[in-house]
């Protein structure tokens, strides 16, 4: 597993930075997340569309929907409207989020690969292809995993210097389609 470890703040900032008028998700590995026991996750009671564990976290007066894919060893963070306003509930256990967390960690561990050496790495997703580019940003409809449309993609690395993500170029951009993205098969 990687030492380097990026906040879930640090995921939503990538919402914000790169514009919601164009991307309305982000999925990164799993692993390369640091701040599982403090963010204040809030376990909801329904599985999202993708028929996953969701939580919901605040984050500058923001809230976003954070999408556990155990399978894939990604996680996927949306900007999201909630009926209630910001919640003053207990955090989740860390027990609720130890059993799917830790399978998401593994998977992505293994996907990686044991010496992984690009960083922490994600992709922003956009609207499907051909679907016009309101398609998936009204964040009480997130986009149907099955359509079986491509999707806009935006590929990123976080460079841990700056403390910012920054688009990447570089030559992992087919395997991050193909692995980091949850929906991909």
């Amino acid at each position: 597993m990687s030492s380097r470890k990026i906040k879930l703040s640090d995921i939503a900032g990538a919402l914000r930075k790169f514009g919601r008028e164009n991307f309305h998700a982000i999925d990164v590995f799993a692993d390369d997340v640091l701040d599982w026991d403090s963010a204040g996750l809030i376990p909801l009671s329904s599985t999202s569309a993708y028929g996953h564990e969701c939580y919901r976290f605040d984050d500058h007066g923001e809230s976003f929907l954070l999408t556990l894919f155990p399978d894939k060893g990604v996680l996927r963070v949306q900007a999201h409207e909630f009926s209630t306003p910001s919640l003053n509930r207990a955090a989740a256990s860390t027990a609720l989020l130890g059993a799917g967390l830790g399978t998401a960690a593994g998977i992505a561990v293994s996907r990686k690969g044991e010496h992984f050496a690009a960083g922490i790495l994600g992709m922003l997703i956009g609207a499907a292809i051909g679907a016009g580019m309101d398609s998936g940003r009204n964040a009480s409809t997130p986009p149907s995993p099955v359509s079986g449309r491509p999707h806009f993609v935006f590929s990123l690395a976080f460079d841990q210097h700056a403390g910012e993500w920054k688009p990447y170029s570089g030559g992992l951009i087919p395997w991050m389609k193909k692995t980091l993205l949850a929906d991909a098969s």
